[in-house]
């Protein structure tokens, strides 16, 4: 059953944070923000955790992220969002004038629709209707609009039209090809996103700069070595 409610909860989640960040204006500051990642950070590395150990063949976590890393870091995916990412900034200023709405609300979208977060929650959401990870993704993505919202601009709130478009698009499509993965097919994916998302865990805190959109890939090899295994 295709349910959603995980890309509501993440709307949701953007907007009341939205509107708590221009509440609050800038009594919200950095050191308040940064405890509350590394609250953050650690949930997601539980999180990660758990999900990995949903594999029944570990070996084929091992592979896919080997394999997917590879192919990753060939294409050169990270680099290529990044480049994507700040050609728009930078593009959207110059037009703007140094526009605050404007630059909130692209800096924003990017961030929330950019990640293994995005596309691992929407895919768990439609395949199993487990939004535990859409959850987790929509009180980062609050946080971080409230921070947005009281520094930059309102604009930051607008960022969840583009997260409901493409995460509730990712999830129905995942429900619509459900019938065409087996219930172990599904635990790979979910055993190789759970590695991915400890990596995000790492990150949040900190404690490693992981380039995760490389192993991105990590997840389509895990479907075929699933299938093949």
């Amino acid at each position: 059953m295709i349910t959603g409610f995980g890309t509501l909860l993440n709307t949701g989640a953007i907007i009341i944070g939205g509107l708590i960040g221009v509440l609050v204006g800038k009594r919200f500051n950095q050191k308040l923000s940064q405890a509350a990642m590394n609250a953050l950070g650690l949930f997601v590395l539980v999180l990660g955790i758990q999900m990995s150990f949903k594999s029944e063949n570990l070996m084929i976590v091992l592979l896919s992220l080997v394999i997917g890393n590879i192919i990753g870091e060939i294409l050169k995916i990270d680099n290529a969002l990044v480049k994507f990412s700040r050609f728009l900034e930078k593009k959207f200023a110059q037009k703007g004038n140094g526009n605050k709405f404007g630059k909130a609300f692209i800096t924003c979208s990017l961030l929330y629709c950019v990640g293994p977060m995005i596309i691992l929650g929407s895919l768990q959401d439609g395949l199993s209707g487990d939004y535990n990870l859409l959850a987790t993704k929509a009180m980062m993505d609050g946080l971080t609009t409230v921070l947005f919202a009281a520094t930059m601009s309102i604009g930051a709130i607008f960022a969840a039209i583009p997260v409901f478009v493409i995460q509730m698009s990712l999830t129905i499509l995942a429900g619509l090809l459900k019938f065409l993965l087996a219930g172990s097919v599904i635990a790979e994916i979910t055993g190789t996103g759970g590695v991915i998302i400890i990596g995000s865990g790492l990150n949040l805190l900190g404690l490693k700069k992981i380039k995760l959109a490389n192993m991105l890939p990590a997840l389509l090899v895990a479907v075929i070595l699933a299938l093949i295994i």
